[in-house]
């Protein structure tokens, strides 16, 4: 099998993983960090949920954002969030299928939400970046700070290479555990971002009896 039939092969059974996940599983509380950036003064009024999975964070957000697209690969979490959206009357909030390493798709919609606020865009990631490719979070970050101005925001909370050797509630998909300081470096010197955030340990997010490793960054434009 060649390189590139394995790394299909991969892509369709982390997709069909996500699928099945998102169809059996939803949690009607948003996350640690979703409260965290909420409460902070990084929060802004538009939102773009990247990899928003089964949306409780889109959701936590969309009670204080006026505008709210959650963006996943999964035509299943979609779908679904999209009917808990209209059933929960929030006009604001809405999902859209686009896979994260589609640059052009992302980027139409970035442009749908220019001028949409004053203080700007809060771009945010949860979850999602140990949970892709390398070359998918090329692709995604670089599009992501293309399309940044003054007053946006990038907020990323994710799995470090310290979680690796620990047990996880959810193994049983693809992880790249991140070089978290090497990633912070990549923002500045590569895409011009200025990290104000920098956290990195355990004790963010605990769930049953896992408590992993993370890193919460919060960039904003140079």
């Amino acid at each position: 099998m060649t390189d590139v039939a394995v790394m299909d092969d991969e892509a369709a059974r982390t997709k069909a993983y996500w699928d099945k996940f998102y169809a059996q599983t939803w949690y009607s509380d948003s996350s640690t960090f979703c409260r965290y950036v909420a409460e902070s003064a990084f929060f802004r009024d538009v939102v773009v949920d990247l990899g928003c999975g089964n949306g409780r964070d889109s959701f936590g957000f969309a009670k204080r954002a006026s505008k709210v697209v959650a963006v996943d690969q999964s035509a299943v979490a979609v779908e679904n969030g999209n009917r808990k959206a209209a059933e929960a009357s929030l006009p604001g909030l809405s999902f859209a299928q686009c896979e994260l390493q589609d640059g052009e798709k992302l980027s139409a919609i970035f442009e749908g939400l220019k001028g949409l606020s004053p203080q700007g865009v809060l771009f945010y990631c949860r979850f999602v970046l140990h949970a892709i490719d390398e070359p998918t979070q090329d692709i995604l970050l670089s599009t992501v700070a293309a399309a940044m101005g003054p007053g946006d925001v990038f907020a990323a909370e994710f799995r470090t290479s310290k979680d690796a050797n620990k047990n996880h509630v959810h193994g049983d998909h693809y992880r790249r555990y991140q070089d978290a300081p090497a990633l912070a470096k990549q923002l500045s010197s590569r895409w011009g971002l200025t990290v104000r955030v920098y956290q990195e340990g355990n004790g963010f997010s605990p769930y049953n009896e896992e408590d992993p490793e993370l890193c919460r960054l919060i960039a904003l434009r140079s």
